[in-house]
């Protein structure tokens, strides 16, 4: 029974230092287009519709559906979040914001340029 209570104990220690994060809707949107634009790309690269456009992540691509999804999430998705993140905790929470924005529109934008573009090349 001792030992019982201890566990409870360190378990309601733990529970009482966990913090629920707030995310912004900024962060959360970006995910959600880097998300869509990673399964969107694998879904076209697997049906043979598409093939990567990036030198650096064409070479991903080749070495397998795995590493292109490692490679795309982890540089394009989580590592600016986290780089996003610190910058906002360091105090510079409008300059992110605003970057975020521009980055949701200016990916927004040249996906759908270059859908445009390989689509008016085929004629």
């Amino acid at each position: 029974m001792d030992n019982l209570g201890r566990l409870s104990a360190w378990q309601l220690t733990f529970s009482r230092e966990l913090k629920v994060v707030n995310l912004e809707p900024v962060y959360i949107t970006f995910f959600i287009v880097s998300l869509l634009d990673l399964f969107s790309t694998v879904w076209w690269i697997q049906t043979g519709q598409a093939v990567e456009s990036s030198v650096v992540l064409r070479s991903f691509a080749e070495a397998g559906m795995n590493w292109l999804i490692l490679a795309k999430g982890g540089i394009f998705l989580l590592v600016p979040l986290l780089i996003f993140e610190v910058l906002r905790k360091m105090g510079h929470g409008l300059v992110v914001r605003m970057y975020l924005r521009f980055m949701i529109v200016a990916y927004i934008f040249s996906y759908n340029y270059g859908i445009y573009w390989i689509n008016s090349s085929r004629g």
